[in-house]
């Protein structure tokens, strides 16, 4: 199993893999939790009955058969291009601004 580190919270990887990998996206901080830290998943995963439509969550990191479960694994050959790709479903995250007019920031 391989697990690929994010700096602050989240952040886009790059990865020079020559095949994809599945991998988790997981925080680097521990931030409040005490046991396994946060990962990236598909929200009210549960598997392969997971539903990409519900969207991505930060949840305490799990593996309890020790592999990635299909709701939290991104291909990691992705990364280079700014894309989190979750193979088994073939779905993208894409980034959504704000609506505009954005506010002014102090």
């Amino acid at each position: 199993m391989f697990r690929s580190t994010v700096g602050g919270f989240i952040a886009m990887l790059t990865a020079s893999v020559a095949h994809a990998e599945n991998v988790e996206i997981y925080a680097t901080d521990m931030l409040d939790n005490i046991q396994n830290g946060y990962c990236l998943g598909i929200a009210k995963g549960q598997g392969a009955q997971a539903n990409p439509d519900d969207g991505l969550q930060a949840h305490t990191c799990y593996s309890p058969s020790g592999e990635i479960f299909v709701d939290q694994a991104f291909a990691s050959d992705q990364f280079a291009n700014g894309v989190l790709f979750t193979p088994e479903f073939d779905v993208c995250v894409r980034a959504q601004l704000p609506p505009h007019p954005r506010p002014k920031c102090a």
